[in-house]
């Protein structure tokens, strides 16, 4: 849904559509199930359902109001480009994942080790550099 780009032809335009309000209603469907299922004041307790609800939200009034024919003279099409924050969503799954958090863990642990090297490797490519010339 992020792949809305100058000089679209129609039928992707179309299909971007299409598939922006079915993914639309099925996250607002997911949240509202949701809601019902643990109550308000849980679901609001967790700050990645706010972080979720603001997604939604702000992409159903974005839904709604192209639905409506309503265009604040552009200004909603900003709220398109909110659409990328859905990929956030990832976050709860690495959240909730604990072999994902040691490989994240590990990564970031390990992250000093591949800059020295980073370095180290680039410095031999200045050198070869230097003995080609």
């Amino acid at each position: 849904m992020c792949l809305d780009y100058y000089g679209i032809d129609e039928e992707t335009k179309n299909y971007l559509d299409l598939a922006n309000k079915i993914f639309t209603w099925i996250f607002l469907y997911e949240m509202l199930m949701k809601q019902i299922a643990i109550g308000m004041s849980k679901y609001l307790g967790d700050s990645m359902n706010w972080l979720d609800g603001f997604i939604v939200l702000t992409s159903t009034f974005e839904l709604l109001s192209s639905m409506l024919g309503i265009g604040f003279g552009g200004g909603l099409s900003t709220l398109r480009v909110l659409r990328t924050l859905r990929v956030l969503r990832m976050l709860r799954l690495m959240r909730a994942l604990k072999s994902m958090q040691v490989i994240i863990g590990v990564v970031m642990s390990s992250y000093k080790s591949f800059m020295y090297i980073t370095i180290l490797m680039i410095l031999f490519i200045f050198i070869m550099a230097l003995l080609g010339l």
